[in-house]
């Protein structure tokens, strides 16, 4: 009997030193106001969540020798090491950004992107697991334009009203490069079945004669309205997290992207299939309904 005992204390103290629960704060360094929707990445076993709009995150099963990766437009990102005497308040150091200058040339508008009404697919996250659509916006004209702005088709599935990161790359020869936004962009749509639109014009955006890409960020915060069930596997529910995007054919193919928890961006063209739980070979005219709004 001595034996067990010692045996469940040993096995205890193990679970408590290799999987532990984590909930903190982030704030700024200088500022020490707390920053909302950072990106906390947990490196090793590529767990993603989001701190909520109060800058509190929440992350389960973190190991001993597990490091998180937190990120937050305008702030350095921060790779941090976890032990028993991890902090409740973790700190980012702010980096200073300089908005582009926009010209605009004539006083046109073009809107880009899928012009479908209705969605004929959708595509929704995973809780525990921060995913990243994006669609490539050509830039019609080849000329400087500003993004004034942006639209995406939310269907009813989901939680509609979830907040979700907006965000700009730069076009590298098809490929996305680096982010064209210097603020961050918090969106959440107001109505289901529904295109919602969202001005931009106070953030100054280019439109690259290239073109770019527009993207979709989930923020999977750690908050239990924004949860939603999927279906049951072997009597276990999945958590499906936050809105659920439209998706269509169109006239004209744009090439989209994908990622999860800030890794490498993968061909659209295949898709995380939430309610299977595996790799989805869409249809090549198949894409997620994001438009933009430009002015030449």
């Amino acid at each position: 009997m001595k034996y067990f005992l010692v045996f469940l204390c040993f096995f205890s103290i193990s679970t408590q030193l290799f999987s532990q629960k984590i909930r903190a704060r982030i704030i700024g360094k200088n500022t020490k106001k707390t920053i909302p929707y950072c990106s906390i990445t947990n490196t090793k076993k590529t767990i993603g969540v989001t701190s909520n709009e109060n800058g509190w995150f929440f992350i389960k099963d973190i190991g001993v020798y597990d490091s998180l990766l937190i990120s937050s437009l305008g702030y350095k990102t921060s790779r941090i090491s976890v032990n028993a005497d991890l902090d409740s308040v973790l700190y980012l150091t702010e980096e200073p950004v300089q908005l582009a200058e926009v010209k605009v040339l004539q006083n046109r508008i073009s809107v880009v992107g899928i012009s479908k009404r209705r969605s004929e697919g959708s595509f929704g996250g995973v809780f525990d697991s921060n995913y990243e659509l994006a669609v490539f916006m050509p830039n019609q004209k080849s000329i400087n334009a500003s993004i004034i702005e942006v639209a995406f088709y939310i269907v009813h599935d989901g939680i509609y009203n979830t907040p979700f990161r907006v965000k700009f790359y730069k076009n590298n020869d098809g490929e996305i490069g680096e982010e064209i936004n210097k603020k961050d962009i918090i969106c959440k749509a107001y109505k289901a079945n529904h295109w919602n639109k969202f001005d931009l014009t106070k953030y100054k955006l280019n439109m690259p004669e290239e073109g770019c890409f527009v993207a979709m960020e989930w923020l999977n915060v750690t908050i239990e309205k924004y949860k939603y069930a999927l279906i049951k596997e072997d009597k276990e529910e999945k958590k499906g997290f936050g809105q659920v995007i439209g998706m269509a054919t169109d006239a004209e193919i744009l090439s989209c992207f994908y990622r999860e928890n800030q890794g490498e961006w993968k061909s659209g063209r295949t898709i995380f299939q939430v309610q299977s739980n595996k790799f989805l070979e869409l249809p090549t005219t198949y894409t997620p309904m994001m438009r933009t709004t430009v002015q030449y």
